[in-house]
């Protein structure tokens, strides 16, 4: 908290007419839930550049973020989809979303229901060291600019037909992106990417997929340092320019360790 202040000297006369200073708040503040509740009036009451905090419990979803705060969760801290539509949804920019068990999305693949579904407001986003169970898709970042998805182990749904299942990180339209350092257990493809540029897939660890990592009209980017492992083909790069392989692992994959296709240069 600060101060106004007033220049001059104060007399006696004005001591005594009561004059005070006037505060002037400097920063947000942030707000913590209780189990239980329903977060999505927290995050809609929560002032820009603040955190709402989530501690160990069971959250319903579903829940969007209209506003650049921060979702954080402490150990034990349960966000459910129940079934429908995205578990969270973001839809501003500078949002961070951290330490949070996120479950049970919906299961349209038409509407891409997701654990975190980031639009194209959603520039910059943070989405880091989260754990997601039973969604379609887990991440979907639908047009942001140079989003970061790192440290999230995601698992997918295996108990639907490969072709109805979601990808663990699914991207459109994403330039600058980088996810590094996730593991994506199960589902469709680990991440699926097509029409985006300047991306980095960095240290990842795929296992149980189709494709480990899929390109489609992505150019301009880089896939190093991952680990594939017992998926139908590791590294599938098509339609694709100007991209760095390299460093990267495929062990036990079936078809394909790599797979390109039209990819040039």
């Amino acid at each position: 908290m600060r101060f106004l202040r007033c220049s001059g000297v104060l007399g006696p006369a004005a001591i005594a007419a009561g004059l005070t200073l006037v505060p002037v708040i400097a920063a947000a503040a942030d707000l913590t839930a209780r189990p239980g509740q329903a977060l999505q009036q927290m995050v809609d009451a929560a002032p820009t550049g603040s955190e709402v905090r989530v501690p160990a419990g069971r959250y319903p979803g579903s829940v969007t973020l209209r506003r650049s705060v921060s979702l954080i969760g402490e150990a034990g801290s349960v966000i459910d989809g129940e079934g429908t539509g995205n578990v969270i949804t973001i839809d501003a920019p500078d949002v961070v979303v951290r330490g949070l068990t996120i479950r049970n999305s919906g299961i349209s693949l038409a509407h891409e229901n997701s654990g975190v579904f980031v639009t194209k407001s959603g520039d910059r986003a943070r989405i880091e060291e989260n754990r997601f169970e039973h969604n379609l898709i887990g991440i979907d970042l639908k047009g942001p600019d140079h989003a970061l998805v790192r440290h999230n182990t995601i698992i997918g749904r295996n108990d639907l037909r490969m072709n109805e299942r979601g990808d663990g990180i699914h991207m459109w339209n994403s330039p600058g992106s980088i996810i590094e350092e996730n593991s994506v257990l199960g589902g469709r493809d680990g991440i699926f990417v097509t029409t985006s540029r300047d991306n980095r897939f960095l240290n990842n660890r795929f296992r149980g997929l189709r494709f480990a990592i899929h390109y489609m009209y992505t150019n301009n980017s880089q896939v190093s340092g991952n680990i594939s492992r017992d998926n139908h083909i590791g590294y599938a790069l098509m339609y694709s320019d100007n991209l760095l392989i390299r460093g990267n692992v495929s062990e036990g994959d079936r078809d394909h360790g790599i797979m390109l296709n039209y990819t040039n240069h």
